[in-house]
């Protein structure tokens, strides 16, 4: 898992909880207290665990985590990454670099790294992401996606067609976009 992921969980865990419930947090995974940096790769189980723990200590379903952490996500990240946010312009750019910024990071993980999110196919005014992950955080996924869209004061819908939680291989998310892409200028 990509440390910036890590260090974004324990940072939402302290903006809900304080610096105690972190403490709590990494004592309940069972991981040293670190500090998570951008570039690495850390193992999925670490992340599993402080995901898991992180439910614990604040009380909430998995359903809860992930949308609460998609919005906290989706706040920080403009701030964090505006250059990403300004140069993709639109909702869609954005959503169809982001399996490419993850790609980009590799040569840091060595054999850690493992694509978990593709955008498998497009039309004029959709895309589906096809997401194949340990964490099935698809909840995460499609949320995000729509708060993507909310970002750039953009509509459409976000769907599920697939899930892995209900037995299929990988999850496939569609995202339609109501103003189609210009098949000419690609905007």
């Amino acid at each position: 898992m990509m440390g910036h992921v890590c260090d974004l969980l324990l940072k939402f865990v302290a903006e809900l909880g304080g610096e105690a419930a972190v403490a709590k947090v990494v004592a309940r995974a069972g991981v040293e207290p670190k500090a998570y940096r951008f570039e690495r790769f850390y193992p999925e189980e670490e992340f599993r665990a402080l995901l898991s723990a992180a439910m614990e200590v604040l009380g909430v379903t998995a359903t809860q985590a992930e949308h609460a952490f998609a919005e906290y996500f989706m706040r920080v990240s403009p701030k964090l990454f505006p250059a990403i946010f300004t140069l993709s312009g639109d909702a869609r750019t954005l959503l169809e670099r982001i399996p490419h910024l993850h790609r980009s990071i590799p040569p840091a993980a060595g054999d850690a790294f493992h694509e978990k999110l593709v955008v498998a196919a497009t039309g004029p005014d959709w895309m589906e992401y096809a997401y194949d992950s340990p964490h099935r955080l698809c909840g995460f996924l499609i949320h995000s996606s729509r708060l993507v869209l909310g970002h750039y004061g953009e509509t459409g819908e976000v769907a599920e067609r697939e899930c892995a939680r209900r037995g299929a291989a990988r999850c496939l998310v569609r995202i339609r976009f109501d103003r189609p892409r210009n098949r000419v200028s690609g905007v």
